[in-house]
């Protein structure tokens, strides 16, 4: 069994949706490392939809430059 850690941050927030990425590392070796695009989606209509400032503003203070 090894100890790992899994990181995260986030791109700047856009009209409807942010990037996200995260990193697998154990021992100072990253083993893993992916992204994913995160969008907000009207349940109604299925469509994207704007994000709600309330959500975003808090997003844009997290903003972590990726190397």
């Amino acid at each position: 069994p090894k100890d790992i850690e899994v990181r995260m941050s986030l791109g700047v927030p856009g009209r409807s949706s942010i990037d996200s990425y995260y990193e697998i590392v154990a021992d100072g070796i990253t083993y893993a490392d992916g992204a994913a695009k995160i969008v907000w989606v009207d349940l109604r209509t299925g469509r994207s939809t704007p994000l709600p400032e309330h959500i975003a503003a808090p997003l844009r203070g997290l903003v972590k430059e990726v190397p």
